[in-house]
């Protein structure tokens, strides 16, 4: 690798190669991933300067960063622990330059693989995300989104990314429980 990093050199194969590779150091990894996205920003700001719809940016920007996290998420997060579930704008497929990314962990032994998710974010954050990100069970989310609407309208927004799908699902279906928000009191409150 070398010290300086040139986007237009960097493509996404080159960075999932990084991601995978303990023989590169995490620093070069880094680099290749900031340039990566700085080329991805740029592009956009050029698309947008010529007359691309803002929609269209702000669906490819959340469709990119789906597939960057879905290869660091096969990087760091043992197959099956967990579901990694956008939320908010970002659950809605909107994600606009310089957002914030909102995501939920959704994993059955949420301690089991704590360093696991703390080294995922940590790259997401060493990337240069704002990252919001909840690691919760079920139960807690359910608990969770009775406590506060707006973590229940984030639960409703949510979106699969990557990871076990059976445990998203199990999430979706807490909107159908009696004891959870009943769409009256929801819409209320």
């Amino acid at each position: 690798m070398t010290a300086e990093i040139k986007p237009e050199q960097v493509s996404p194969p080159l960075f999932i190669e990084a991601i995978n590779n303990d023989d590169i150091p995490h620093i070069e990894t880094l680099k290749l991933g900031r340039a990566l996205l700085k080329q991805f920003l740029d592009q956009q700001f050029s698309d947008y300067e010529q007359g691309a719809a803002v929609a269209e940016l702000i669906k490819a920007r959340s469709n990119f960063i789906d597939q960057l996290l879905k290869t660091i998420w096969g990087a760091y997060i043992p197959a099956g622990a967990a579901s990694l579930i956008a939320v908010g704008g970002y659950g809605r497929g909107e994600l606009h330059p310089y957002s914030d990314i909102d995501v939920l962990i959704l994993s059955d032994e949420p301690d089991a693989h704590k360093e696991d998710f703390s080294a995922f974010i940590t790259l997401l954050w060493d990337l240069g995300f704002d990252v919001g990100a909840s690691v919760r069970t079920v139960g807690d989310c359910v608990d969770a989104g009775l406590e506060d609407v707006t973590t229940a309208t984030n639960i409703l927004e949510s979106r699969w990314i990557t990871g076990d799908y059976h445990r998203f699902e199990s999430l979706q279906m807490i909107w159908g429980r009696q004891d959870f928000w009943l769409s009256s009191d929801f819409f209320q409150a």
